[in-house]
Formats: structure tokens, C-alpha cells, sequence
């Protein structure tokens, strides 16, 4: 199958997650090194000792990365660092999506240019509903200035935000 940049277009992604499956999407699909991830595991720093810098938890690790293309080229790829405010790093996302937008001229109110960064918003499906930030982003998503062309988000069903049985959770099952 052909790579996301040839089909679509797009040179960039930035993608905001927050902690579950973030450290395998960190190592399985952006290589992040495991001996860095064991390093953070085992309570090490990650910043030399010369550095007066402390880490952060392990949940917020970041990676950015050019993957390889099966048609040739590369995607560049940004996990952007998360807080432990779930959804908020999605605000951050589009933001940069949005910058990057406008140095490259392809936005809807600067010209279309060949290509656009992709915002991709992985939701857990509790903090997708519950937290307001999510839908300020939606709200703001067509207005001059804010809109990004759209950005694909993925909502994880992991069930673990709710405390009702599957059948009374919502009428969209």
C-alpha cells in the first residue's frame, strides 16, 4: 500500500495522545529507543548530569521522527509531550498544526499550498466527552485564524472512564 504522503498529500503529522498506549505507539511505530524508555524506567534522568534539568513521568515522553515512506520520501512525525491534563495537549496540537500552516502558506486564508501537517487527536473515550477543552477545539475549528483543514480524531474505548455496564453508556454503541 502507498504512504500517507503520497495519497493525501501530507509531509507532516503532529499527534496529541495521552497516557494510555503512549509508550507503544512511542516505540512501535515513531522508534524511540527502548534503551532510552528503560533508562526512564529504571528512574534515570533523561538529560546529562551536566544539565540542571529533572525529567518528567514516564506518561509524557515525546518523539519526533521522520518515518521512511513505502513510495519513497519520508512523513516527519511529532508526539507532542502530554501534561496530565488528558485532552489539553490537543489544543497544543492543532495550534502547531496551525503555525505550521500558515510558514507554509496552506492554509484556506493564506493560499493552498502541495501539502498540510495533519493534526491526529487520540481521545480516550471518558475524556473525550467529559473534559470541555474538546470541544473548545471543535467549537473554534472553523473560525478564521483556528481552522487547521480538519484533523482526524481516533477515540479509544477502553472503558475505564465510565462506571456503567457497555449497554448504558450512550446511544451511539
Amino acid at each position: 500500500s502507498s504512504g500517507i504522503n503520497a495519497e493525501y498529500g501530507v509531509e507532516e503529522v503532529v499527534i496529541a495522545i495521552a497516557h494510555r498506549g503512549r509508550i507503544s505507539l512511542l516505540t512501535e511505530l515513531l522508534d524511540f529507543p527502548y534503551e532510552r524508555l528503560l533508562r526512564k524506567y529504571s528512574g534515570l534522568n533523561e538529560f546529562h548530569p551536566s544539565e540542571k534539568s529533572i525529567g518528567d513521568v514516564l506518561s509524557h515522553l515525546w518523539q519526533s521522527v521522520d518515518l521512511e515512506q513505502p513510495e519513497g520520501g519520508s512523513v516527519h512525525v511529532s508526539l507532542l509531550p502530554n501534561p496530565s491534563h488528558l485532552e489539553v495537549a490537543n489544543s497544543v496540537a492543532l495550534g502547531k498544526v496551525r503555525a505550521k500552516m500558515n510558514k507554509i502558506g496552506s492554509s484556506p486564508f493564506y493560499g493552498d499550498g502541495d501539502s498540510s501537517p495533519l493534526a491526529l487527536l487520540i481521545h480516550g473515550d471518558a475524556a473525550f466527552i467529559g473534559q470541555g477543552v474538546t470541544y473548545e477545539n471543535a467549537h473554534m475549528s472553523k473560525l478564521p485564524g483556528y481552522s487547521t483543514n480538519g484533523s482526524v480524531h481516533l477515540i479509544t474505548n477502553n472503558l475505564i472512564g465510565f462506571t456503567s455496564d457497555m449497554d448504558n453508556q450512550g446511544s451511539s454503541f
